[in-house]
């Protein structure tokens, strides 16, 4: 929550990105994150007993995060499994994108097979240096038949990919190396075609 994703009218810079509200057993796996994390970092004590609740989960919605070393690679997992099994189409939108060689590889595989890629990424960015080098990537996903478009309104921050209109994810997470090994990052992953149109 920051004064960039104001709108321009409250007095904010009214950038571009994509969230969502989860809401039940989901949820409660995000305060498990969340109270991983704050232990591990030595925050304040909390009333644990209040975030304490069953965990249950859905076939629908998976929260990926990759906070421990052990979910290290879960998000660049799921990217990657999900892309190499689409059969029609893969529509991505990223702030940041210089995908590590697997996630790379895996895009121009499914383009090549036929899969529609489509990639939306910033024209406008609050760094430069990222937005250069993944430019110097157009040349090589154009040439397998990658669809590359720039989003040219206010700076584009959303995260988000839909694969075969039925599996999407929406999260912190930029399909870029300091995300995807370094970060600590959350996605959402909802497999429902209802979600995925949305």
């Amino acid at each position: 929550l920051s004064n960039e994703y104001a709108s321009v009218e409250d007095g904010g810079s009214g950038w571009r990105d994509t969230h969502v509200r989860i809401e039940g057993s989901e949820a409660h796996e995000l305060e498990r994150l969340f109270l991983g994390t704050w232990r591990t970092h030595k925050g304040a004590p909390l009333d644990e007993a209040r975030y304490q609740a069953p965990r249950r989960t859905s076939s629908r919605v998976r929260i990926i995060g990759n906070h421990f070393r052990k979910d290290r690679k879960d998000i660049r997992a799921a990217y990657v499994r999900a892309i190499a099994q689409a059969k029609t189409s893969i529509h991505l939108t990223h702030a940041y994108f210089l995908p590590p060689n697997r996630v790379l590889r895996e895009l121009k595989r499914a383009a090549r097979r036929g899969v529609e890629v489509s990639v939306i990424l910033a024209a406008a960015t609050d760094v430069t240096l990222v937005l250069l080098a993944a430019r110097g990537l157009y040349a090589s996903l154009l040439k397998t038949g990658v669809k590359v478009f720039e989003w040219e309104g206010r700076i584009l921050h959303a995260k988000t990919a839909v694969v075969d209109g039925r599996w999407a994810t929406v999260g912190s997470a930029n399909l870029d190396g300091l995300s995807l090994r370094q970060n600590l990052e959350v996605n959402a992953v909802v497999e429902d075609e209802g979600f995925a149109q949305a």
